[in-house]
């Protein structure tokens, strides 16, 4: 069907050409955590947005956290952050939680 055959649909035709819509680009070194299944159980987990340098990965911190709930793995951000915090003394790491 061309975009002329879907002019009486209710549906409006979107073209493929249309640009996506603007998106702010995330912020914060972590995603947002979220319920994942290991060994058939629930954890929670969260990943880092970006990959380790040589420096941070080093310096022992990981690409990704789990936890029992949310919170737990919220203090593992926080742990991870400090770590990171310790390598630049002059640039925070530091994001807000989510």
């Amino acid at each position: 069907m061309t975009p002329k055959d879907y002019r009486n649909e209710r549906v409006p035709f979107i073209s493929p050409q249309d640009p996506l819509p603007e998106m702010p680009e995330p912020t914060g070194r972590w995603g947002a955590p979220f319920i994942t299944y290991r060994g058939g159980q629930s954890v929670w987990t969260a990943w880092r947005r970006h990959p380790l340098t040589a420096a941070e990965s080093g310096a022992g911190l990981t690409r990704n956290v789990f936890g029992d709930t949310g919170e737990e793995v919220r203090e593992k951000i926080r742990e991870q952050d400090d770590k990171a915090d310790g390598l630049s003394p002059h640039h925070s790491y530091r994001s807000p939680t989510p």
